[in-house]
């Protein structure tokens, strides 16, 4: 499997973090300090907390010729691979719980790739452009995405209102960094998604056209 790689949310907070650094590095001189006397602290018991659980299974799927794979919820275990040939595309890979709602449904997702390195950020503006035709309003767009293993760029859109049910939609545009395979990993989501579904997912995503 892959390295562990950053949640589209995660990058949000990053982006959002470095902005505000620039804004603070642009503010008004501070005071001068004052000395505060130095006051040292009562001795405190440390309670050390577990990490939590894992509260979803998961399960490994992967395209008929092995070529993608990736981790999802117990629940998504209908997979498809027949739709790869369809614009050019040389592997594929849909997975969700019911594949027959895929299009009206949530908890769906979608991994392309060709056994060539192309402009990740072509396929995430073209896929947002096509969600915002549809209704959805975009949330992010353009967001860097860097792993070590791929490059990329993300976004997403809050399409609430314009199928049977609201969802969320996010995109990774990718590059393999030694120019293997290139694609994209589309997700729709319950906005109620667990917040880290995204990078549960993101985290196992694996293409491998071999040698």
């Amino acid at each position: 499997m892959a390295p562990i790689r950053p949640a589209i949310r995660s990058l949000i907070a990053a982006v959002a973090g470095t902005a505000l650094l620039g804004l603070a590095g642009c503010a008004a001189a501070a005071p001068a300090p004052t000395v505060t006397p130095t006051v040292e602290p009562e001795p405190t018991e440390t309670t050390v907390t577990e990490p939590d659980e894992p509260t979803t299974d998961t399960i490994e799927v992967w395209n008929d010729e092995g070529t993608i794979g990736l981790r999802v919820p117990a629940g998504w275990n209908q997979t498809d691979s027949s739709f790869e040939a369809d614009q050019g595309w040389e592997a594929g890979l849909l997975a969700g719980p019911d594949l027959a709602a895929v299009y009206t449904g949530v908890d769906v997702v979608k991994v392309r790739a060709v056994s060539r390195a192309t402009d990740p950020a072509s396929y995430t503006q073209t896929l947002l452009a096509q969600q915002a035709a549809g209704g959805c309003e975009i949330i992010t767009e353009s967001l860097p995405y860097a792993d070590g293993v791929y490059s990329g760029v993300a976004g997403s859109a809050d399409c609430s209102g314009v199928l049977e049910v609201d969802f969320i939609y996010v995109v990774l545009g990718f590059s393999a960094d030694d120019g293997s395979s290139s694609g994209y990993l589309a997700l729709q989501l319950d906005p109620g998604s667990p917040d880290t579904l995204v990078d549960d997912i993101l985290t196992s995503f694996l293409v491998d056209f071999g040698a």
